[in-house]
């Protein structure tokens, strides 16, 4: 280097150098942070196909969902079918009571019509059905609503009857006690409590990780507006999860990374893969 002008140059650039190799680090840390964070389809990819239904778990799979979260109940004559309402009026436009009908009787609404002509035809899964159909490496969250053993032991059976892997289907429910049944019946599989937005969470966190830890459920499905890294980093020093929901923004489903949340409901799954 013969002139002042040279070492200049020569220093500029060793420190452009420095300066975009930490900006490449920073970024690829941040992505692997982010790939971290499972994206889990709310009954199925439902912000564009009919809820709980086997359309709407197929199109979740095609849009690259993670996981599939639906929600079950039981027949009158014991068979435990994937839908939400407590009756079909919402979706069936019959005002029926599913505990009251037949799996035969229900299979005779059609549940995908009202969300356009493309989905007429749609009828009421069994959750056999659904499990049957998992993909490899992919993975379904069922919500039990609380309820009498009966459940407890026909899920038993449906398990009995399926190849998918333990790993492959984690059960939750908004009740305690009955989602410490679930653990105890179902040892080899994750079992989450379900709380929304529930104010004990934001008052003393603390207490519901302890009843977790004497239940050994494995974490808390809770509504993204509880979610921060207080939390979440408690919960994962416990090596449990945290799952968030509903979010179908993508902006906030950054921030929910951002914090190290273990997986993100959402009913636009597609959507939401599109942003790292």
């Amino acid at each position: 280097m013969n002139s002042l002008g040279e070492v200049i140059n020569f220093i500029q650039e060793r420190l452009l150098r420095k300066f975009f190799m930490v900006i490449t680090v920073l970024a690829l840390l941040n992505c692997f942070v982010s790939a971290g964070t499972e994206i889990i389809a709310h009954q199925g990819a439902s912000g564009d196909a009919p809820e709980n239904t086997l359309g709407a778990i197929e199109l979740a799979w095609k849009q690259g969902a993670d996981g599939v979260k639906i929600n079950v109940r039981l027949t009158k004559d014991n068979v435990i079918v994937v839908f939400h309402d407590p009756d079909t009026k919402r979706i069936g436009k019959t005002d029926k009571e599913v505990k009251n009908q037949t799996y035969a009787e229900l299979l005779l609404l059609d549940v995908g019509k009202w969300k356009g002509k493309k989905w007429k035809g749609e009828r009421i899964p069994r959750l056999q059905d659904v499990i049957n159909a998992i993909p490899d490496n992919k993975k379904i969250i069922v919500e039990v609503n609380p309820g009498s053993d009966k459940i407890i032991s026909l899920i038993r059976k449906v398990l009995e009857r399926t190849y998918a892997k333990p790993e492959m289907i984690a059960f939750e429910s908004p009740n305690y006690k009955f989602c410490a049944k679930l653990k105890k019946t179902f040892p080899k599989y994750r079992v989450y409590l379900s709380l929304g937005g529930h104010p004990t969470f934001r008052a003393n966190p603390k207490a519901i990780i302890k009843k977790l830890k004497a239940a050994n459920l494995n974490g808390v499905d809770i509504n993204y507006t509880v979610v921060n890294k207080l939390l979440v980093d408690g919960l994962h020093k416990q090596n449990m999860k945290v799952i968030a929901h509903t979010v179908n923004d993508p902006w906030l489903m950054r921030l929910l990374k951002d914090v190290g949340t273990h997986a993100i409901v959402t009913d636009h799954p597609g959507l939401m893969k599109k942003y790292p």
